[in-house]
């Protein structure tokens, strides 16, 4: 299977809003890299 560009998007959201549940702060983190492998990997599609 290959990860699409919206399956990081979707990703990286549900982690920014499980940091609204679990405030940890470390969270949203990996969720901000998933949107930004999103946003790179969307650019280098054909």
């Amino acid at each position: 299977m290959e990860i699409l560009w919206w399956h990081w998007l979707i990703g990286g959201l549900v982690l920014i809003g499980l940091e609204l549940v679990i405030p940890s702060f470390t969270i949203i983190w990996f969720g901000l890299g998933a949107v930004l492998v999103r946003n790179r990997s969307r650019g280098q599609q054909k």
